[in-house]
């Protein structure tokens, strides 16, 4: 299983395949920006040898919130059971979140985290 360090290390390798102008902030709590889209990624304390990566899809004008939450949560509905994933709301912040369990192992490479 990874240790923390060794997480820091792939998620900024990463940021650096990526691109990223904040690559040694990606995997260390903080959020980054990946092509227009503010995300973040950290180990998953519930779920050991994963981490998980929250992508904020944004907010919704109040005149499309149930076209979109309808569709979401089809989306959700279809993959059920077959990825690690799904669509979230942030109430605080009135933000569309996805949220993505990513398996890790002592193999796992920037390139395969990116």
């Amino acid at each position: 299983m990874m240790n923390e360090l060794e997480f820091r290390r792939l998620c900024s390798a990463a940021g650096t395949y990526l691109e990223l102008r904040e690559s040694e902030a990606f995997g260390q709590g903080e959020r980054v920006d990946i092509a227009g889209v503010p995300a973040e990624i950290y180990l998953n304390d519930a779920l050991p040898g994963h981490a998980t990566l929250l992508l904020e899809l944004g907010s919704l004008k109040p005149q499309h919130k149930v076209d979109v939450y309808e569709a979401v949560l089809a989306i959700q509905g279809l993959l059920h059971g077959t990825h690690d994933c799904l669509f979230d709301y942030d109430g605080l912040d009135d933000k569309l979140l996805f949220r993505v369990s990513l398996p890790l192992s002592q193999d796992t490479t920037a390139t395969d985290l990116a």
